[in-house]
């Protein structure tokens, strides 16, 4: 992988708060849980289904997308989320 590995924190977010997602977060969520969070083994079907709603999406830096989904998530639902953070 080019990018870093997703903390435990991330991983806990993009795997528990799927509801709170809009929907092209959602679906590369679904699809980083489906592959045990490896970004580079998430299907090339995805990334198209999803590039118009994520035009922040680089093809040499898809390791960000996770982060980003989970800043857009806390920026959001920070309400929602707060409690759940801290035992991890």
């Amino acid at each position: 992988m080019t990018g870093r590995v997703l903390n435990a924190r991330e991983r806990y977010l993009l795997s528990t708060y799927q509801h709170l997602m809009t929907p092209a977060d959602r679906m590369v969520a679904q699809a980083l849980v489906g592959v045990d969070f490896a970004v580079e083994q998430i299907p090339k079907s995805v990334w198209r289904r999803v590039w118009i709603d994520l035009p922040g999406i680089d093809s040499r830096n898809r390791w960000k997308v996770p982060v980003q989904i989970c800043l857009r998530l806390l920026q959001n639902h920070r309400s929602e989320i707060k409690g759940a953070l801290d035992g991890i």
